[in-house]
């Protein structure tokens, strides 16, 4: 989140969802608190258990913590079905994953994104980011809705095609 504006379009939209997840690459580059209200819980994926214990994302509300020693690996990483899973058992129905690249390109090549909502803020990020969605493969969205926000920030909201 690079501004002030898309940050208050992001906080309003965690609001949406029963649970925010995201991995512990942000924790560890943000330490981001991933305040919530309506949201049941917070999810980090964190396979080698990599993020301090007093990480701002611990302080407030419930957190789930997915690791190696309680998610099975698929590919070495985390199984990210089985997160959704028992995440699903915890009464969770609809989560925001708020993540880099890697994540988010690993989302989509499992096929489990439903709606995507892309942020567009003109701030030029860093010469070694990752890619919006790195390593993952070619999905059809259609776009759902366009919103201006703070006469900055756009945000553009897509909803995943019908296989046909």
């Amino acid at each position: 989140i690079t501004s002030d504006d898309s940050r208050k379009l992001v906080y309003a939209m965690r609001k949406e969802f029963d649970c925010i997840l995201t991995s512990s690459n942000t924790v560890i580059a943000d330490n981001p608190s991933m305040l919530v209200e309506k949201a049941q819980m917070k999810c980090v994926l964190d396979k080698d258990m990599r993020t301090a214990v007093d990480a701002k994302i611990y302080q407030q509300g419930k957190v789930y913590v997915a690791t190696k020693k309680n998610t099975p690996l698929k590919d070495g990483q985390l199984d990210l079905k089985s997160v959704l899973k028992e995440l699903y058992k915890q009464g969770i129905c609809t989560v925001f994953v708020e993540c880099g690249g890697k994540l988010a390109g690993a989302f989509l090549k499992e096929n489990l994104v439903d709606e995507l909502s892309l942020v567009v803020d003109p701030v030029i990020a860093e010469t070694t980011d990752l890619p919006l969605f790195y390593e993952s493969i070619m999905t059809e969205y259609k776009l759902k809705t366009i919103e201006k926000y703070n006469n900055n920030v756009l945000w553009l909201n897509y909803i995943k095609s019908e296989v046909k």
